[in-house]
């Protein structure tokens, strides 16, 4: 192929080639001792380095400040790395959990601009001196190594060697990388998750927008119940819906105005929302569902029932396949649900922290320490790639990958939620540092998907200008990238599997580049789109939308169909999401949708609802189906 490579050897070693087939380096005797390959990237010698390699290649290579390196740090290899972190100016306050009447929409102060997290890459290096530990005050020893873009952007810019002082390029499915010379990488993350206190004031919410958005939670709590024979990934979503809508009636109870009637009413709603919610995370908690969750003596880990039965089943959830995203709806709802009942934390808070720590445990991290716990470390977090890899115990011809980069986000962001409830109920503690330890995990998420799922041309170039017009990647591999997901090629699909749920969280996660990069990947990739989404996708379209038109995006949200959403999704969710948006500045246009749509409220979407469908024995959808069509048998115009 023509290309170069550099061997090192920390003995005297004396090879042969094969001259026959070509393919093949043999030594020429026994040999015992250290080897290290260095490959030398074709583009920057390509025309001066000749073919074969001769004297005159060495000649050429000489003038490479990046060779050189490579040749002064060659003796130096890494045999271990220890991964550490710590809060910096972090001083979480729970206080608000007991909340006061009249500081009721305070969830937590927000933290200081300049607080951090510094996570700490140690490397155990050794030399080719008969494999002694190098020097560490002497800088010909410091190990050589490669960083991704997304190490190089926190790291200290003294130990990233610049163009002038390594000169070689290599790239890799993620970019460009950067030399360090460095035995400890110290990466520094500002703390950009600013949902430490509830995303809304409620004074963001006119007296018509509360109104409008409380009919509509009221008609959404009697859509749907999650079906105990749903599978744990679905189960978890709608669990998830249910969670947003207590949520939502809990903001707006304590926001409203003085009315015995109004505040009334919202505590009938709210007390629906939580024993609905409540009953059904009990039923997943405590085993009350077809799909059971079950612990895995022999790996590790939670896994259900049905997972179990085949490597495709749940997603592949028994191979431990998408476990961040099937468990992070539940722990987001967990959450919702011990901030409003404490008694919930009280009978059933080892329950959820089992189901947490599966997906992020902070303990065993040791690799050379086995069978020390019940759980592995963070189970799906790459810490060196700065993001998690979806794929559980399956043979991957790419290595493992990630699709859907927003439900990673909602499984950190469900787990920090998860443990400031518990650090708020048991008055801190080791819960504290967990608090810490998925903060950080939550950042490392976000910025991962943002450096390497957002594709901003012009902007983030990191890809290939052919892949980056697209805005998003559908699946991010160790050895390949995709504009396509699991489930199909649409751009529709692309874009909205990278959006999903929508939480508080998700303005963070959309807040890259001061927000343009939403507003042009709305613009360039959704809106042309918008005419033919079907309705189970337009919720998270309409909720995209939001990002840079909010008003646009409550008239669109007006018009929607709850029942015939994403089951994760909720009319009253998407209002509520885009007045959020909106501010308190907003007024909403008059509202005109019954007149178009007789089944906009959703109450007799369902086939049930209309007693000739169900007499039929339909089911689902009917009026309208999920095609917009309205029945014969519906109870609307008969």
């Amino acid at each position: 192929e023509g290309n170069t490579w550099i061997l090192f050897s920390s003995k005297p070693i004396v090879l042969s080639w094969d001259t026959d087939y070509k393919r093949i380096i043999n030594t020429v005797g026994a040999f015992s001792g250290i080897l290290r390959l260095a490959f030398i990237p074709p583009e920057k010698y390509a025309e001066e380095i000749p073919i074969p390699f001769n004297s005159t290649t060495l000649s050429a290579l000489s003038r490479s400040t990046g060779y050189r390196k490579l040749v002064r740090h060659g003796g130096i290899y890494p045999v271990g790395c220890k991964v550490s972190w710590k809060g910096e100016g972090v001083e979480p306050s729970y206080d608000t959990w007991d909340i006061p009447e009249d500081d009721h929409l305070k969830m937590l102060s927000t933290p200081p601009a300049d607080e951090v997290a510094v996570v700490h890459f140690k490397f155990e290096v050794r030399s080719f001196s008969a494999g002694q530990t190098p020097d560490p005050d002497d800088p010909s020893t410091e190990l050589l190594m490669l960083a991704l873009p997304h190490h190089v952007d926190v790291l200290n810019d003294e130990v990233v060697l610049g163009e002038n002082e390594f000169d070689l390029v290599y790239r890799c499915i993620k970019g460009n990388m950067r030399a360090v010379a460095s035995n400890t990488w110290v990466t520094t993350l500002f703390d950009n998750v600013e949902m430490m206190k509830r995303i809304a004031e409620g004074n963001a919410f006119s007296e018509t927008t509360r109104n409008i958005i409380l009919k509509n939670v009221e008609d959404d709590l009697g859509l749907f119940i999650p079906a105990k024979t749903e599978n744990i990934y679905g189960y978890g979503k709608q669990l998830g819906r249910l969670a947003q809508l207590a949520h939502i009636t809990d903001v707006l109870l304590y926001a409203t105005t003085t009315d015995d009637s109004m505040i009334e009413r919202y505590n009938s709603t709210l007390s629906k929302a939580m024993a609905v919610l409540e009953a059904r995370l009990v039923d997943v908690l405590t085993g009350g569902i077809s799909d059971k969750l079950l612990y895995d003596a022999n790996l590790g880990g939670i896994v259900s029932r049905v997972g179990l039965l085949g490597p495709g089943a749940d997603f592949g959830n028994g191979r431990y396949n998408d476990h961040h995203f099937h468990y992070g709806y539940v722990l987001y709802a967990c959450a919702i649900m011990g901030r409003l009942n404490p008694d919930f934390v009280s009978n059933y808070g080892d329950h959820v922290d089992s189901l947490m720590f599966d997906i992020v445990y902070s303990s065993n991290s040791n690799s050379n320490k086995p069978g020390s716990a019940f759980f592995p470390f963070v189970r799906h977090k790459s810490w060196f790639d700065g993001h998690s890899f979806a794929s559980g115990l399956f043979p991957m011809g790419n290595g493992k990958s990630q699709e859907s980069s927003s439900e990673a986000v909602n499984a950190y962001y469900g787990a920090y939620l998860w443990t400031s409830v518990r650090a708020s109920h048991s008055g801190g503690g080791h819960w504290d540092d967990l608090v810490l330890f998925a903060r950080l995990l939550l950042a490392m998420e976000i910025r991962g998907a943002q450096k390497y799922w957002h594709m901003f041309p012009g902007v983030n170039d990191i890809y290939d200008p052919q892949l980056s017009q697209h805005y998003m990647v559908g699946v991010l591999g160790m050895l390949d990238v995709t504009c396509r997901t699991w489930f199909g090629d649409k751009t529709l699909y692309l874009h909205m599997i990278n959006f999903i749920p929508i939480t508080a969280i998700t303005k963070n996660l959309f807040d890259d580049y001061n927000g343009t990069y939403v507003k042009e990947e709305y613009k360039t990739s959704i809106a042309p789109l918008m005419p033919n989404v079907e309705m189970a996708w337009r919720g998270y379209t309409i909720s995209d939308l939001a990002l840079s038109d909010p008003v646009a995006a409550w008239e669109e949200g007006m018009k929607l169909v709850s029942g015939l959403l994403d089951s994760a999704a909720s009319k009253s969710q998407i209002l509520y999401w885009t007045n959020v948006i909106a501010g308190s500045e907003f007024v909403p246009p008059a509202d005109n949708s019954d007149n178009n749509n007789p089944a906009s409220d959703g109450s007799k979407v369902m086939c049930d609802a209309n007693k000739v469908c169900a007499a039929a024995g339909l089911l689902g959808a009917c009026c309208p189906t999920g095609g917009n069509i309205m029945l014969d048998c519906c109870d609307t115009g008969r």
